[in-house]
């Protein structure tokens, strides 16, 4: 292609007051008087030529406006995308938070931008049944302060209140799976351990919870350790609470639920007195002898520290 080749562009409408200056070199310029028609045939239904090197012309010696100017197509492209330049900055300006404005200014520009007047106006309904929490709200009302001092909008708000909800949920399944996994493996240990004074010393402990004052007992049954598990899915916690118990209370784990331990140890240990003066008794014979005599060695350690 030849210098003389150009690009083509259509130019707006004429009007009968419509003049205009030279344009262009080489093959010629358009006619002064566009309105009153021209035999130029340069100039055909408004269409005005550029010279191919329009690019090189706009931007003179600028490398950066020459390298910008390539990104397009035509005059007329680069024209436009000036303009959508300049609006998009004013729109922008506009926007603009006034830094040093009145208490007045800055309320009619966050109500131009959607953000409450008030952090206690921000909408915190989370939908799904989910309410804010008492114990939350401290927090949150201290969070939606600060996200309103930066001038956050609502679903800005609402998007940080479902994220750290929904993380907490998880946090809390997460946290039911690792009791119930602890729980189990508790119990597997101590009726290992305890054999079959597994159920006596589960008493026991239950004994030595309910001595608690009630005011504080959830308090301590819903207690967790420093790693996060619960106290009472600790075997170490539940054997030394069933030890408690025995020390307190010597027959609770040989004789449970009597109001009179005493009373029923005695009682119990008559009744063995009574198979011993029978040789023939189950205490000296069958499958229950040696049971019973361990019964009876049990019961009187127990009555000997009931004293």
């Amino acid at each position: 292609m030849s210098e003389a080749a150009a690009e083509t562009v259509v130019a707006p409408e004429a009007t009968d007051q419509t003049s205009t200056e030279d344009i262009g070199a080489g093959s010629g310029g358009v006619d002064k008087d566009i309105g009153g028609g021209s035999s130029n045939e340069q100039v055909k239904d408004n269409v005005v030529q550029f010279p191919e090197n329009w690019r090189d012309v706009m931007a003179g010696e600028n490398e950066k406006a020459a390298k910008l100017l390539g990104r397009f197509q035509s005059p007329e492209a680069a024209a436009k995308a000036m303009v959508d330049f300049h609006d998009k900055a004013r729109t922008s300006e506009s926007m603009a938070k006034p830094e040093e404005g009145t208490e007045e200014e800055l309320a009619t520009w966050r109500e131009d931008q959607g953000i409450p007047a008030t952090w206690e106006d921000y909408d915190t309904d989370l939908g799904d049944g989910l309410i804010i929490g008492e114990q939350d709200k401290p927090i949150l009302d201290s969070v939606l302060q600060s996200m309103h001092a930066a001038d956050a909008k609502p679903e800005q708000v609402k998007a940080a209140l479902n994220a750290y909800y929904t993380a907490r949920e998880a946090e809390q399944q997460q946290l039911e799976a690792n009791d119930n996994e602890q729980k189990e493996t508790a119990i597997t240990t101590l009726r290992d351990e305890w054999g079959p004074d597994y159920q006596s010393n589960m008493n026991a402990i239950r004994n030595v919870l309910n001595r608690i004052p009630e005011n504080i007992r959830e308090d301590v049954a819903s207690a967790r350790m420093p790693d996060g598990s619960a106290l009472l899915n600790s075997p170490e916690a539940l054997a030394w609470l069933a030890d408690m118990e025995r020390q307190i209370n010597p027959a609770a784990t040989v004789i449970p639920n009597t109001t009179n331990p005493k009373a029923s140890v005695q009682e119990e240990l008559a009744g063995l007195e009574a198979k011993m003066g029978n040789r023939s008794s189950d205490y000296w014979k069958g499958p229950n002898a040696e049971k019973n005599q361990a019964r009876y060695r049990e019961l009187t350690e127990v009555l000997a520290k009931l004293g």
